[in-house]
């Protein structure tokens, strides 16, 4: 009978991944740790045939676990799992023994969505000749999508040339200028503030960056008013009203498309007045 562990701080996940083994062969004996340490100590109390870990976790990640599990007087797969973090901690763990890394493609690199398998290659050859592998196999589009992707990297121009690097580099002395755009852009009442822009759910959950934002002065019927003829265009301009004010934050925009905001907010300004 397997034994397997599931390492994973959030209850759902742990709970979906426990069904799908289950779902797979009702033998298996699965413990579960809702963190690092736990995980750990069930390691050395215990021997597995199976760990599956996710990366990001708080106090003690996935990796700290990896190096810790080093130490145990006997041999377990490790399957790390990560719905959020970066290529080079995906590398690191299959550098500190992780046989498997699974990995969102578009949080991992900024490329298309997709899952991305890293690993082994005797496991990785396995896994190809999977029945699913061949329901579940991405389409051309996809595929060359995370080729260029990864070709950008290759090349050493991910920051300027993938848009969520371009999005996170940009510095507030450049937001500073480009928000100053949009205000001239609305002939009315608005300025240059600064903010947080929020990373990503996924990818970086609650971590912020701080930026300059265009903030429109407006009453609170004609905000709501805004925002819904922003979001109306031809091209969709997304605003959000925080404090009492239309916000537009230059760091979530391509910097070739400033002029689609501006546009914009040139229009909704002419409608609204």
């Amino acid at each position: 009978m397997a034994k397997i562990i599931i390492i994973e701080d959030e209850v759902s996940i742990r709970n979906v991944l426990k069904n799908i083994l289950t779902e797979e062969n009702k033998d298996y004996k699965i413990d579960e740790a809702e963190n690092g340490q736990e995980g750990i100590n069930l390691l050395f109390a215990k021997k597995y045939d199976l760990a599956l870990c996710d990366i990001k976790m708080p106090n003690m990640d996935g990796l700290d676990v990896l190096k810790k599990a080093q130490k145990l007087d006997y041999e377990v797969p490790f399957i790390m799992i990560s719905g959020h973090g970066d290529l080079e901690t995906a590398v690191e763990c299959i550098k500190n023994g992780a046989d498997l890394v699974l990995a969102s493609g578009d949080k991992l690199i900024g490329g298309p969505q997709s899952g991305i398998i890293l690993g082994q290659k005797d496991l990785i050859a396995r896994i190809k000749k999977h029945p699913l592998t061949r329901a579940l196999r991405p389409d051309k589009g996809t595929i060359a999508g995370l080729i260029e992707t990864l070709n950008h990297y290759e090349r050493d121009e991910a920051i300027t040339a993938i848009p969520i690097w371009q999005m996170i580099s940009a510095d507030t002395e450049s937001l500073t200028v480009r928000a100053s755009e949009y205000v001239n852009a609305w002939k009315g009442r608005a300025t240059v503030i600064p903010h947080e822009s929020t990373i990503g759910g996924g990818s970086l959950p609650g971590q912020t960056l701080p930026t300059m934002c265009c903030a429109v002065h407006l009453p609170q019927r004609q905000l709501d008013e805004a925002v819904r003829a922003l979001r109306n265009l031809d091209m969709p301009v997304i605003s959000v009203i925080n404090d009492g004010k239309l916000l537009l934050d230059p760091r979530t925009v391509i910097p070739s498309q400033d002029h689609i905001v501006v546009s914009g907010l040139r229009q909704i300004f002419q409608l609204i007045h």
